[in-house]
């Protein structure tokens, strides 16, 4: 269960910085110190959000490409 809330709240994070950086609000480097201040306690949780942060990206680049 927890586990689950985790992995929503990185997906909510991650997404909040792609929306940003897809407006061109957030350079690619600046939103990821962003993630790294959101969690510098935690390496690992930080690992996980750039690797779900660049996926959606690649996803949401190729869906737009698709259509």
């Amino acid at each position: 269960r927890t586990t689950r809330a985790v992995i929503r709240r990185w997906y909510v994070i991650s997404d909040v910085i792609l929306i940003l950086m897809q407006a061109k609000i957030l350079h690619t480097c600046l939103s990821l110190k962003i993630l790294q201040v959101l969690h510098k306690q935690r390496q690992f949780k930080m690992k996980m959000i750039i690797v779900l942060t660049l996926n959606r990206s690649v996803i949401l680049k190729r869906a737009k490409a698709g259509s």
